[in-house]
């Protein structure tokens, strides 16, 4: 879990996107999402209360890791609302994924793998 609001702040996204990726080069991690999730709940969990809405992004894969549950139960029951946006279908959800375990904890679950979907799915959000 990597704090990125500062490299954007004022920043041409161009160079933003560069600095954060010069500080967390791709690869270097495999995906543990529970791991992050424990980061969230000591660094940010004061955060979530019942005026946020948490978005999460990715495809909900942890490499056989412990999805911890158990704190994103937590993180969804604190925030008003709870959005994923994943890459993936759910006809892809199953081996590494954890998606059918995170999915009923979410008010929403949309895939999102490119621009077009992500402006249906904010379409989707606001009309709802």
């Amino acid at each position: 879990l990597e704090y990125i609001s500062d490299d954007f702040n004022g920043s041409d996204p161009d160079e933003a996107i560069a600095s954060v990726l010069l500080r967390m080069p791709s690869g270097y991690y495999n995906t543990d999402l529970g791991w992050s999730l424990n980061d969230f709940q000591n660094d940010y969990m004061d955060t979530l209360n019942s005026q946020t809405t948490l978005i999460v992004v990715g495809d909900g894969r942890n490499n056989y890791n412990d999805p911890r549950l158990d704190l994103f139960s937590l993180m969804s029951r604190r925030a008003a609302r709870t959005i994923w946006l994943n890459p993936e279908p759910p006809t892809l959800w199953h081996g590494d994924s954890d998606m059918p375990r995170y999915a009923p904890l979410c008010n929403d679950v949309l895939k999102v793998s490119n621009l077009t979907e992500l402006n249906a799915a904010v379409d989707s959000l606001l009309a709802g």
